[in-house]
């Protein structure tokens, strides 16, 4: 009796550009993380063996960003989280605050840290960049 599995053709061409083996690696996660969005491109598309494919790659990702950001992340303080939430927009101080509902003043205060966000603002912010309101309260 043969059990060997029959792999097609587009799923050893995947392990011949990334085999299934634990990333270790910056670079291993840049090259598996650029194939996972390839195959996210045409998901409908998917041969059987490219669907297989994908299904362990995204555990090893979830596997190495769970053990590489555990360590590497710090809980951050609500100035941080705003701040890091602006500079990802891509939008001026004014127009976000504008935006939220939020005096300039006061945002401009958060931001530094120099105020701590209050519920309504954290609220606002978190309705405006569509996160929870808790990100910005203190923990």
């Amino acid at each position: 009796m043969n059990t060997a599995i029959k792999l097609d053709d587009s799923y050893m061409n995947l392990i011949r550009q990334f085999p299934l083996a634990p990333i270790r690696t910056e670079r291993q996660y840049k090259l598996a993380t650029t194939i996972l969005t390839d195959l996210g491109w045409k998901l409908n598309e998917l041969t059987n063996g490219e669907r297989d494919y994908l299904s362990i790659l995204t555990d090893i990702i979830a596997n190495y960003e769970k053990n590489t950001w555990k360590r590497a992340t710090k809980p951050m303080t609500p100035s941080q989280a705003l701040k890091a939430l602006v500079e990802e927009s891509n939008h001026t101080q004014t127009a976000i605050a504008k935006a939220a509902g939020i005096q300039l003043s006061n945002f401009n205060a958060y931001l530094s840290g120099s105020r701590p966000i209050s519920k309504d603002a954290a609220v606002k912010l978190g309705k405006h960049f569509k996160v929870s309101a808790e990100l910005f309260l203190p923990r």
